[in-house]
């Protein structure tokens, strides 16, 4: 759902950083919609995985905060994510999966923490972009995100399995993402990119710097050609083990995003001669699940031309 913006009594609707990368993996995240599949079970739809891990993120947030004196925060929950809650909470076979899912989500937590030893600055760091144009909001080119956090990480006190997968040679602060699942995904990476992108835009990482909240350079990693770049940690607390991903934030996958996003291509809606379905073409929509329905993406037009293409359906 997009962020309301209120500014001196007006509001805006901003879009969510996470809806902007959505769009280089949108059809692939489609695909595992109950929508699409017919799932009934929890255990097997997107929507109560993604429960899952809003629940671990909380727990880990409170973990955060607690380390650094800040009171926990009470969990807060969309009037949909509300049902599904309260209708896992009243399924035994829900909850012992949940319970389950969770507590070893918790346990790759707890060995990131003990590899990595982080020392935490700022848990949950919300950044808001504003952008406006001869005074006025121009709601789709804003933008609004939640960094999970950002800490200071020590060569010096890593555990060797750590330093394999973060090789760096001094103290730096990192930005980082915690991950419920397993599987990397460019979505994860552009939404890095893009924490990165605003963090500079809204002037918080100088304000840091200023205010002497970071007090280590942003984490680097240099390649065997020399070159070095910034980066942040992408934390995957699914399957059999954790995996810390230090994602290159110069590769420029946040501005792609941002393109599609700002600038959709129209998708052209047909008919076929056959039938009287309708789909959609396009270079990102030709397999979409939804191109029978609404896009909330990609701007559609009618194509009153009948097409000989039943076969893509």
């Amino acid at each position: 759902m997009p962020y309301v913006y209120v500014d001196k009594q007006d509001y805006d609707l901003i879009p969510r950083l996470t809806e902007i990368v959505g769009v280089l993996d949108c059809e692939a995240k489609g695909s595992f919609h109950p929508v699409h599949t017919k799932s009934d079970k929890w255990d097997e739809m997107s929507t109560y995985v993604a429960l899952k891990g809003t629940l671990l993120h909380h727990k880990i947030e409170n973990y955060c905060r607690e380390l650094i004196d800040l009171q926990p925060l009470p969990l807060e929950l969309s009037a949909g994510d509300r049902i599904m809650y309260d209708e896992v909470m009243n399924d035994p076979d829900a909850l012992e999966w949940m319970m389950e899912q969770n507590d070893k989500g918790w346990d790759e937590f707890e060995k990131f923490w003990f590899d990595f030893k982080p020392t935490v600055l700022i848990p949950e760091q919300t950044m808001v972009y504003v952008h406006r144009e001869n005074g006025k909001i121009i709601h789709k080119k804003s933008v609004k995100g939640t960094v999970d956090l950002f800490c200071e990480i020590d060569p010096d006190i890593m555990t060797e399995k750590a330093f394999k997968m973060f090789p760096i040679s001094d103290k730096v602060t990192v930005m980082l993402d915690w991950k419920s699942g397993s599987s990397k995904q460019i979505g994860h990476h552009a939404q890095l990119e893009g924490y990165h992108w605003m963090a500079g835009k809204t002037g918080l990482w100088d304000k840091w710097i200023d205010q002497g909240v970071v007090k280590h350079p942003f984490a680097h990693i240099t390649n065997e050609t020399g070159r070095s770049y910034p980066v942040a940690l992408c934390v995957l607390l699914g399957g059999k083990h954790y995996k810390a991903i230090p994602y290159d934030l110069t590769e420029g996958l946040w501005e792609q995003a941002r393109e599609i996003f700002l600038n959709p291509r129209p998708i052209v809606l047909s008919r076929s001669k056959w039938s009287n379905n309708l789909f959609r073409e396009g270079y990102h929509c030709v397999f979409c699940v939804y191109r029978d329905t609404v896009c909330p993406i990609f701007l559609v037009r009618e194509n009153t031309i009948e097409l000989e293409v039943v076969n893509r359906l």
